[in-house]
């Protein structure tokens, strides 16, 4: 009997050492440290909760955190946000649209040389009224009142040289590489572009397109492209409509020459004089009287633009005043 009591304390003695023993310092929550045990239950059960509420809000915030992510991949940006380059053309004001329209689809620069017929019968034949191009001893035209087969000749073969020379973006004529680099009719030297130009007389004229039109395009896009076609082409075509093919009837043009012409009709006089009768000083317009330079844009489309070739020995130009204006040819 004594010896049964004798092992029931004994096994009883780590249940009670654990009630009374305090927690080992470094294990556990710092708040259970020297806490009594009757506190240590509803203190374990507060930092449940605690930990529940932090895990509970992590996964709140992955899922905002992905929700965001999958709004990003699908964002589509505006088209019209994208930025595009303005046109490649005599007018860089913001006023017009940013859409690349080019006022180059209404026009092109064509290379045209008269025929050596025409240059033998309408040109002065004097050398000396023309400028002097190329080397040493053969810059100077050929006179075909002087040996006629071999100046022809002479003449027909500086000509073909001019076959080969370009116009740029500007209306003038240029030079072009050899191609091949040996190539014995070329126009890679400048005194072929000036023979070309003041002996035979080649310009660069520009031929009129007609586009198709795009429904994609606005009719304010496509007004604002006719209204940068540069003034020389607008000038050498007076009149000229877009009449585009798939258009409906649809019939566009210019508003306007420009307002970068030097030319007489767009800074002309006018004259005004008082309305006879009235007490208000109401004024008529009109053109100046004494404006002899009243004309069309015709002399635009001469072979010269402005210059014409006469057989008295000299050039004559026509100034913005209407008048005439000599200057002897170079000896």
């Amino acid at each position: 009997m004594l010896l049964s009591k004798a092992l029931l304390a004994f096994s009883c003695i780590p249940f009670l050492e654990a009630l009374v023993t305090p927690p080992v310092r470094g294990k556990g929550p710092p708040e259970l440290y020297n806490t009594s045990s009757s506190d240590i239950t509803s203190t374990s059960n507060q930092t449940v909760w605690q930990q529940q509420q932090q895990q509970q809000k992590e996964e709140e915030e992955k899922e905002k955190e992905k929700e965001e992510n999958q709004t990003n991949s699908t964002a589509i940006t505006a088209s019209h946000e994208s930025p595009k380059p303005l046109p490649p053309d005599d007018d860089t004001s913001p006023e017009f649209s940013t859409r690349a329209v080019s006022s180059d689809i209404f026009y092109r620069w064509r290379k045209t040389c008269p025929t050596l017929n025409v240059v033998l019968n309408d040109m002065d034949p004097d050398p000396n009224v023309y400028p002097r191009f190329g080397p040493a001893g053969r810059d100077r035209r050929p006179d075909p009142r002087v040996r006629p087969n071999s100046a022809y000749a002479s003449m027909q073969r500086q000509k073909s040289f001019c076959s080969h020379c370009e116009c740029n973006d500007q209306g003038d004529l240029v030079t072009v590489p050899r191609n091949p680099p040996d190539a014995a009719l070329h126009c890679s030297a400048d005194f072929i572009i000036q023979r070309c130009k003041f002996w035979y007389n080649c310009i660069c004229q520009v031929a009129m397109r007609y586009p198709d039109y795009e429904p994609d395009t606005t009719i304010e896009e496509y007004q604002d492209a006719l209204n940068r076609v540069p003034f020389w082409a607008k000038a050498q075509n007076p009149g000229w409509r877009w009449n585009p093919s798939n258009g409906n009837g649809l019939s566009m043009t210019w508003e306007s020459l420009g307002t970068e012409s030097t030319v007489p009709w767009s800074v002309e006089e006018t004259e005004r004089e008082l309305v006879p009768g009235t007490k208000e000083p109401y004024y008529l317009e009109g053109p100046d009287r004494t404006d002899p330079n009243q004309k069309d844009l015709s002399w635009l489309r001469g072979p010269l633009s402005g210059y014409e070739a006469v057989r008295s020995g000299s050039y004559k130009k026509r100034s913005i005043t209407g008048e005439e204006e000599e200057s002897a040819g170079e000896e």
